[in-house]
């Protein structure tokens, strides 16, 4: 409450001083020796109490202590103590004083470090000698430590301090400007003089930071994700595991500190409960941060994710990493060995989704979904799918329980909206899911869903079959006519509908694993019938005539399996992406005719990406496609193909529709993109100014607005086209 008057009181005076046209500027006559320096009170490895002196003859003074050149404490006390600080770490503070409409200069810098006396460095001698220091790490640096290796911390401006053991070093200054990008790394092991040998496998933190963590939905459950911090941004970013949807926070204006007693106890209420847990509250406080903006109002709260490996230490790592990010012009402050980097990928469905969750109600760690219940296990990005999806055509209720390895769906709605829109019909759907990560880097999944349509007499969107209704005249639009051929005169009596039911089912399966090189590699399996065909129209004699095909597309089955390997080439520079898919679909119903329900085909995809700039990257991507037709020739290979198709003669009669029952398609692209927000194959919004080439046994295989008749005496004409060439810029946004 203290602090939040204090707050209250600086904005006050703010107010007033601009609301008076009084220009609010920093004192020129008080140099920043004539400012009180904050001075230790008291200090921990992890906190430090610092206090400070009133002035005389100033009263109504109000406070403003900043911390490594970020505020931490606006008000009118004399004393703050700041949490959440690391071991082995140094922190710098400096205060200033507002009074009569100006604001003193800061103070001189007050170097506290966490860490204690003894070991490779003594803190308190560094602080008492930053000066020789200084000429001593330079010296060390600029050093050649093997004829061709030279480490380049001397490239660092306005040192402020340093404090180092056997594991890291850390050093509060600025990036001169010869400093080069790939080089700070090294810097790490100048102090222990093993720059040749470890400047190949350090990483330093202000190049940001990736790994897993549990964040604390709306719902209040806390779900493991990947988050990422890349490199000089400004934000973290978060996806799933297994999903390429994500969404970032801005850490502009953010603080992030260990969490307290307060909002442990906030966050712990059990349900059915009026005192909070006291286990929980030790939990949440031991393995938890929370993140506060003062843009967004909306709090974070992080906490370690289900892995043994993960420590406290990796907890601080990311507090640290946060409040770097959370002020636009970095300083050099840590270093850590092998920093882990993963590409994180994106992408966003097509389909509008409405639902409300609740969590936590009658049964613990369920939360429950009224609305759209989509739900998939991961992505083929390179083909914009989601072969694992579940209940994307269903409007239901659905329970989703998340603890630990486990999470699992169970959902129970109806499909009939979205398989037969105006012509609705109930279609109970129900299923379920489960995806496990028994270790880190591995996790499967399997699913699967089932629709039925009941028999309703007299509905007229119910599921019906016309009796007798024959495959080919059907699939001509020629039954009405050939049932008047075998009954003359008598169209009129076209056999009616007889009701009856219809159901379908979808089985998936995923595999993901990551490690290394492999930033992440994604299978799927489908196995699906689909849903039959309810109606088709036929014309005859002026007279529309509805039919009802359901007994002849209900054994339409398809299988699906494709796999996406993320590999990280050279971390940082290049990333490279390779997709690939096979299907076969199958219609026991239909003999004759090719169709693409009765078809195999099998693609792969390879997109490498080269981050020539954090914003600026090259792209070339290259595709093969090859796909058959079961039941005869599909496809047009040439301009007269009407003239080579059954048997390689005409057939006006033909079921075919061209001349060859295979297709062969390469496709390759190349070109500039513009990433604002940093590296990543699947970072968007992107710019992309693209070159691309495509050839097809297929003549003219692409969207164009040719003439589609055959017809050797249309108006138009027709030409010979396998080759087709693009240029074009690209704008692509996920959301």
């Amino acid at each position: 409450m203290f602090r939040l008057a204090a707050v209250l009181s600086l904005a006050l005076a703010l107010a007033a001083s601009l609301l008076s046209g009084t220009e609010l500027q920093v004192s020129a006559a008080v140099p920043p020796n004539d400012v009180p320096k904050p001075m230790v009170h008291a200090k921990t490895s992890q906190s430090v109490t610092l206090k400070w002196a009133d002035l005389p003859g100033k009263d109504h003074l109000i406070w403003n202590l900043i911390m490594n050149q970020v505020s931490v404490f606006s008000g009118v006390q004399h004393m703050y103590h700041q949490v959440g600080l690391a071991p082995d770490s140094c922190y710098s503070f400096q205060l200033a004083y507002y009074w009569n409409g100006q604001w003193s200069q800061f103070s001189r810098p007050v170097n506290v470090s966490t860490a204690a006396a003894g070991g490779d460095v003594d803190p308190f001698a560094i602080d008492a000698e930053l000066s020789q220091l200084r000429s001593i790490i330079e010296r060390r640096a600029a050093a050649p430590v093997t004829e061709t290796a030279v480490c380049e911390m001397a490239q660092i401006l306005n040192p402020q301090y340093v404090a180092g053991s056997a594991g890291a070093v850390e050093y509060i200054g600025s990036l001169g400007p010869l400093a080069r990008a790939g080089v700070q790394a090294s810097n790490l092991n100048c102090l222990l003089s093993q720059c040749a040998r470890a400047s190949a496998s350090t990483q330093a933190i202000v190049s940001g930071r990736a790994g897993y963590l549990r964040l604390r939905s709306a719902d209040g459950v806390f779900e493991q994700v990947y988050a990422q911090i890349p490199p000089a941004a400004n934000y973290i970013k978060f996806n799933g595991a297994g999903s390429l949807e994500q969404h970032a926070v801005e850490l502009v204006g953010c603080r992030a500190h260990n969490m307290t007693a307060a909002t442990a106890e906030t966050l712990s209420y059990l349900p059915g409960r009026t005192a909070p847990d006291a286990d929980a509250v030790r939990g949440l406080r031991r393995s938890c941060i929370e993140v506060n903006c003062t843009t967004t109002l909306v709090p974070l709260f992080l906490c370690e994710p289900t892995d043994s490996a993960f420590g406290a230490d990796d907890l601080q790592a990311w507090k640290h990493t946060i409040n770097r990010a959370s002020h636009v012009q970095h300083t050099i402050q840590k270093y850590e060995i092998c920093a882990k980097v993963q590409a994180v990928k994106a992408v966003v469905d097509r389909k509008l989704q409405l639902y409300v969750q609740a969590g936590n109600v009658m049964l613990p760690r369920i939360t429950w979904q009224l609305g759209t219940l989509d739900t998939w296990m991961g992505d083929l990005g390179l083909y914009d799918a989601r072969p694992s999806t579940l209940f994307d055509d269903t409007l239901g209720l659905s329970a989703r329980y998340r603890q630990g390895m486990v999470d699992a769906v169970v959902a129970f709605g109806d499909a009939g909206f979205f398989l037969h829109g105006a012509q609705y019909n109930t279609v109970l759907s129900t299923g379920a899911n489960v995806r496990i990560q028994p270790v880190k880097g591995f996790e499967f999944g399997v699913g699967g869903q089932f629709r039925y349509e009941p028999k309703v007499v007299g509905n007229r969107h119910a599921p019906y079959t016309t009796p007798g209704l024959d495959y080919e005249d059907w699939f001509r639009g020629e039954a009405v006519l050939e049932w008047e051929k075998d009954h003359p005169g008598q169209a009129q009596d076209f056999p009616g509908p007889q009701p009856t039911d219809a159901t379908s089912y979808r089985v998936v399966g995923y595999v993901g694993f990551g490690g290394g090189p492999v930033q992440w590699n994604s299978t799927y399996v489908t196995y699906q019938k689909l849903h039959p065909q309810k109606t088709s129209t036929e014309v005859f004699q002026d007279e529309e005539y509805t039919l009802y095909p359901t007994a002849l597309t209900d054994e339409r089955t398809q299988l699906f399996v494709g796999n996406e390997l993320m590999l990280g080439l050279v971390p940082g520079k290049l990333d490279l992406v390779w997709g690939a898919l096979y299907g076969a679909h199958w219609d026991k119903d239909n003999d004759i005719a090719p169709s693409d329900f009765d078809r195999w085909y099998a693609s792969t995809v390879v997109r490498t990406q080269a981050y020539l700039t954090p914003t600026v990257h090259l792209l070339v991507e290259t595709s093969l496609a090859y796909e058959t037709s079961r039941n005869g020739n599909a496809y047009r290979d040439h301009v007269d193909s009407v003239f080579q198709n059954t048997g390689g003669t005409a057939d006006s009669r033909g079921l075919e529709n061209g001349d060859n029952d295979t297709r062969t398609t390469w496709q390759g692209k190349g070109g500039l993109v513009l990433n604002p927000l940093g590296p990543g194959v699947y970072v968007r919004p992107s710019l992309r100014l693209m070159y691309g080439v495509q050839w097809s046994t297929q003549n003219n295989a692409f969207g164009n607005s040719f003439v589609e008749t055959l017809d050797q005496y249309n108006d138009f004409g027709n030409a010979e086209r396998h080759w087709h060439h693009v240029l074009a810029i690209e704008a692509e946004v996920w959301f």
